[in-house]
C-alpha cells in the first residue's frame, strides 16, 4: 500500500480500497501520474470508486465487465443525486452531476488498467474480453444514461444560480 493512503479515513470505504487489487493498482497509476503533492486529491478519486464497489457489492475486477453494467449506471444514478424530477428538456435530473461525470473517468481508467494488466500477465482471454466488452458496453450507452444527464443537469443547475 503506498503510504499516502495510510492516511485514509479508517471506515468500511477505505477497508475496501486496501483489500481491492484493482483500485490499488489505480492508486499506483495515480500516485506517478499526479504525485504526492495531489495525494488528497488521490484519496477522494479511490473513495468515490470504493463507494460504487460497495454499492454495487462487487469488487472491482467483477465491475469492470458486461455482465453487471446495468446495475454499475444504476449506482451511479444513485450516487449522482437522482432527484426523480425532470430537467427542462424532460430528462432526469441530478442533484450531483459532477460525481457522474467522474466516475465515467475513473471506471474506464480502471479498466484500461485491467486490461493492461491481463496483457502483461498473459491473463485467460476471458479477462481480456470482458475488459474490452465494457469498454465497448460503456462507450456505447455511458453517454445516454449518466453523462448527457449530468450535463444537462449541471448546466440548468448554472442557469437557476
Amino acid at each position: 500500500m503506498p503510504k499516502h493512503l495510510a492516511t485514509l479515513q479508517q471506515d468500511n470505504v477505505s477497508d475496501f480500497i486496501k483489500t481491492d487489487r484493482l483500485l490499488m493498482l489505480f492508486a499506483q497509476v495515480l500516485f506517478a501520474r499526479l504525485g504526492r503533492e495531489r495525494a488528497a486529491d488521490i484519496r477522494g478519486r479511490l473513495r468515490y470508486t470504493a463507494r460504487l464497489a460497495l454499492n454495487v457489492g462487487l469488487s472491482m475486477d467483477d465491475i469492470i465487465g458486461p455482465d453487471h453494467f446495468d446495475q454499475v449506471v444504476r449506482a451511479v444514478r444513485d450516487m449522482s443525486g437522482e432527484t426523480g424530477s425532470k430537467t427542462l428538456n424532460g430528462c432526469d435530473e441530478f442533484s450531483k452531476p459532477h460525481v457522474g461525470l467522474k466516475l465515467g473517468q475513473f471506471l474506464k481508467k480502471i479498466a484500461q488498467i485491467k486490461h493492461s494488466r491481463a496483457i502483461r500477465d498473459r491473463d485467460v482471454q476471458r479477462r481480456r474480453q470482458d475488459t474490452d466488452d465494457f469498454l465497448q458496453v460503456m462507450e456505447e450507452s455511458w453517454c445516454d444514461g449518466i453523462t448527457s444527464l449530468a450535463h444537462q443537469s449541471a448546466s440548468e443547475a448554472s442557469y437557476n444560480k
